[in-house]
């Protein structure tokens, strides 16, 4: 009954697969400890011959990654290095390189991928306007550096967010 009443609800093509039970007192934000982004960058904004390899060093090879944010009128500086999971090329043309972008959440603390790229890169704030970024996936942790969706938790004892898991 309740997937006959979302399938009435929902946009047309959009299907309801399966409905999950989130932990009392948590929230499926609670649960995501690695979040999966696409970003495409135009070649003739980046300042190399192998943008896309620099681009992945700079990110990967890089002590740190300092952002500024602002909130309540008070900016704060910090490294969003720790977060960064893992970068790399997935796709080039004549005109732009495209990156998947592993970005972890460990508590409250998250980065954005305009902030990691922009950091990495020494790009100006604004540059991101050239960025298409799109996030193609919201991981849970799960045992041996394994991720799983939302939806396709493993059962049993390790089938919740752990935050020893972060720290991988």
């Amino acid at each position: 009954a309740l997937f006959a009443r979302l399938a009435a609800a929902a946009p047309r093509g959009f299907e309801v697969r399966r409905l999950i039970r989130i932990p009392a007192g948590r929230s499926l934000f609670d649960l995501i400890g690695l979040q999966v982004y696409r970003v495409v960058l135009p070649k003739e904004r980046l300042p190399h011959a192998a943008p896309g390899a620099w681009l992945v060093a700079r990110i990967m090879q890089a002590p740190d990654l300092p952002v500024r944010r602002e909130r309540d009128g008070v900016v704060k500086t910090r490294d969003v290095r720790p977060l960064v999971h893992r970068a790399e090329v997935i796709g080039e043309s004549l005109t732009e390189i495209e990156l998947r972008l592993e970005l972890r959440r460990i508590g409250d603390a998250s980065a954005r991928p305009d902030e990691v790229v922009r950091a990495a890169g020494g790009f100006p704030a604004g540059e991101e306007f050239w960025w298409r970024i799109t996030r193609t996936a919201n991981l849970v942790a799960g045992d041996n550096d394994t991720w799983h969706t939302p939806t396709n938790l493993p059962e049993g004892p390790n089938a919740r967010s752990r935050p020893e898991y972060y720290a991988r």
